[in-house]
């Protein structure tokens, strides 16, 4: 009788064990297939070259600038290179987000990558995740800038590492919102198009010279403080840039970039019904 309730305890322990490490083998799934596709879209990347070119074209034209400024000014701060930032994202970033669905649906290969074994989610991370590795060498062209500026002075690592915090998070909400750019578009030159009125849209509308504009357009509504307020990236960059980091602002990209990728993997998981 008690080796029957010993054995029954034990297969209810071992049962119980297992429902526990199921959930957990799940998720290892779920990320090894996020991975998967982040590895296929790598090798697509490298493959192209074109985004590879417009890292490599982003980060000469960036450090180029701040050691023209460096030679004329001999201040060595990086503060000039982070204002920069926004624009060079604007015209660089959509070049690396353009292809990630256009490409696919106009090589007719999206048929396929939707009858792999994967969920929407994990399509659009593995993606997601693939250009964040790019933007991340991007950012990391930079690390001779750094060195220099702690050479030839004694820079602030706060601002630094909020300006870097910055850049990264920044560069992520334009990435996502790419996405959903290319994801509506079988044309990689109408998806750049329009992920970089999307990112224009986020970043420029709290610029100081617009808002005073729709201001003054709109004396009643203050239409520019209303957008630089509530959607634009601008004014949490510039925070993060100065070295001052707030959990709002941290917060306002990270949820602007997964309200971005979720719309992304709501169309994906539509197109394949």
């Amino acid at each position: 009788m008690n080796k029957s309730t010993s054995n029954a305890a034990e297969s209810g322990a071992a049962s119980a064990k297992e429902r526990t490490a199921a959930p957990a083998h799940a998720r290892r799934a779920g990320l090894g297939g996020v991975q998967l596709i982040a590895a296929r879209e790598w090798t697509s990347t490298l493959d192209s070259g074109v985004a590879l070119l417009a890292a490599a074209g982003f980060a000469l034209l960036a450090n180029s600038i701040f050691l023209n400024e460096f030679f004329v000014t001999a201040h060595a701060d990086l503060g000039a290179w982070m204002r920069l930032l926004p624009y060079l994202f604007l015209a660089f970033l959509p070049a690396l987000s353009m292809r990630a669905w256009a490409e696919e649906r106009r090589a007719r290969s999206f048929e396929t990558l939707l009858a792999l074994p994967f969920t929407p989610w994990q399509l659009v991370l593995g993606k997601f995740l693939c250009s964040l590795w790019i933007l991340a060498l991007v950012l990391a062209s930079a690390v001779p800038l750094v060195v220099l500026v702690f050479w030839v002075g004694s820079p602030d690592i706060g601002l630094l590492a909020g300006g870097f915090l910055g850049a990264f998070l920044l560069g992520a909400l334009l990435l996502a919102l790419g996405q959903a750019a290319s994801i509506l578009t079988k044309d990689q030159v109408s998806a750049f198009v329009l992920a970089a009125l999307l990112g224009a849209l986020v970043v420029l509308s709290g610029h100081p010279r617009l808002v005073s504009v729709l201001d003054g357009l709109s004396e009643t509504l203050h239409l520019g403080s209303l957008m630089r307020d509530s959607v634009s990236a601008w004014p949490r960059f510039e925070r993060l840039a100065r070295g001052v980091v707030e959990l709002a602002d941290v917060v306002f990209f990270a949820v602007g970039t997964g309200l971005a990728l979720w719309w992304t993997s709501l169309t994906v998981s539509r197109i394949r019904d």
